[in-house]
């Protein structure tokens, strides 16, 4: 009677054993995180779309959020300037636009915006955008001021 309770005890053991999968048993393979979402991918833009357009007066304006912008010199003579700009639109149906004005008074302004049609619907989350804006050459010591706030000097 001993051998078949025995046999019994093993049989309930293996049954009662958590099964460890292959895939879960790879030290590799890390669970996802449960509120990880995908980054959305960022717009593209030309430096063609950023200028404004006569239709843009039937559009709404708005802002662009958590604006980054850079100064690049190219290596090139005379030095040619390229403004490279990182941000957020507030829905995937806005467009950037950068207006640039100047260099005058030893001052460029570049003001970044974005607009959208009035009455479309739209999903309301914000779309990062990225694109690098070609400001030619510029003179030495002209300041480069991206929507108000003075982003650097040429030449320092």
């Amino acid at each position: 009677m001993r051998p078949l309770a025995f046999v019994f005890l093993v049989l309930a053991l293996v049954a009662c054993a958590e099964q460890v999968r292959p895939e879960e048993a790879s030290p590799t393979a890390a669970p996802p995180a449960p509120d990880a979402t995908p980054a959305p991918t960022p717009r593209v833009f030309s430096p063609q779309d950023l200028e404004p357009r006569p239709d843009d007066l039937e559009r709404v304006r708005g802002p662009v959020y958590d604006l980054k912008a850079r100064l690049m010199e190219q290596e090139s003579f005379p030095p040619q300037y390229l403004l490279t700009l990182e941000g957020a639109l507030p829905t995937p149906c806005h467009q950037v636009r950068a207006l640039v004005q100047g260099p005058q008074d030893g001052s460029l302004w570049v003001q970044v915006y974005s607009v959208s049609d009035r009455d479309t619907p739209c999903l309301q989350m914000l779309q990062p955008f990225r694109v690098s804006l070609p400001l030619g050459t510029l003179q030495r010591g002209t300041r480069v001021l991206v929507n108000g706030k003075l982003l650097g000097t040429v030449g320092e």
